[in-house]
Order: C-alpha cells, then sequence, then structure tokens
C-alpha cells in the first residue's frame, strides 16, 4: 500500500496580503483598516478569482494518491490500523477541537450532569481517544490477541461512533 496526500493548499487573500506588511513594522490598527477597504476592492476579487481556479485545478487544493496492492487486502484491518494509529496519537496530542460526547461512552468517572460542560466534554473526549488509540496498538502490536479483547472492541465501537468527529 502506498499512501501519498499532500497537504492542503493555503488560501491567499486579502488577509494574508495585509498581514505581509506585519513583517515591515506596520502597526495593526492600520492593518485592520487596510484589510477593510481591500476586502470592497477588485483586488479581493481577483485574489478569490486565482483561487478558485487553483481549487479546479488542484483537486480543492490537495494531491491524493492511493495504491492497493492484492497483499494488502489480507488482513486490512491490520494494515489500516497503521496509518489510523499515529494519525489518533497525533490528534490527541493536538490542539484540538472537543466534539459533543455522551455520557453512556464513558465510565462513571467521566460522567456529568451538564453534558454540556467543557471540562466534562474535554475529559470524556480524552478518554475517547485514549481507548480508541488502545485499540489500534492492540491490533498493530498484538493482532490475533486483539480479537478477543472487550476494551479493543469497545475502542473500535467508539472509533465508528465518533468516526465523523475526528477533526481538530
Amino acid at each position: 500500500m502506498k499512501v501519498y496526500i499532500s497537504n492542503y493548499k493555503r488560501f491567499f487573500g486579502s488577509y494574508q496580503l495585509v498581514e505581509l506588511l506585519r513583517f515591515v513594522g506596520v502597526p495593526e490598527r492600520f492593518r485592520e483598516k487596510l484589510f477593510d477597504y481591500l476586502s470592497e476592492t477588485w483586488i479581493h476579487s481577483f485574489l478569490e478569482w486565482i483561487d478558485n481556479k487553483g481549487h479546479k485545478r488542484l483537486q480543492k487544493g490537495r494531491k491524493v494518491r492511493v495504491k492497493i496492492d492484492e497483499e494488502d487486502l489480507f488482513s486490512l484491518d491490520h494494515t489500516l490500523s497503521f496509518i489510523i494509529l499515529p494519525a489518533l496519537i497525533k490528534l490527541k496530542e493536538s490542539d484540538k477541537g472537543i466534539p459533543y460526547t455522551k455520557n453512556e461512552d464513558v465510565p462513571e468517572e467521566f460522567r456529568t450532569n451538564d453534558e454540556t460542560s467543557f471540562n466534562g466534554m474535554e475529559k470524556r473526549w480524552d478518554y475517547i481517544l485514549g481507548e480508541m488509540i488502545y485499540s489500534f496498538e492492540q491490533i498493530v502490536h498484538f493482532p490475533d490477541r486483539a480479537y478477543s479483547d472487550e476494551r479493543v472492541k469497545n475502542g473500535l465501537i467508539l472509533f465508528g461512533k465518533y468516526y465523523r468527529s475526528l477533526w481538530t
């Protein structure tokens, strides 16, 4: 298996143009006024036009190439774990967003009366990510033993349930 995914294309618009003035000592107050002015001019429209042309040419800003070999299909769950595990670890270490999580998905010690409390959500999300990471660590390092591990099964259920919440 070979996977190549480039970084997102960086947008360069009026704001980015004005922010370059920071490096030559232009005060923030002046930069804000200049941005407000430029956002109403043809310069802003021109920079957006260039960006839109680039997105069409570059598949919405990213180059993606994936090559799957026949051998990769044997134990595909194990093969994909080598990609998923480091991504989950990096997500947990990052300054991430905190998605909504449910009390029912965590042990009693992480449950709160107010499911919308930020502190409660952060602790629940860290626990859920930890369980996902544990599961994929077990699959990578002990693939045969992982099939009967209840904690691995729970982590995989949480991975499926919160898959669309894996963002920063």
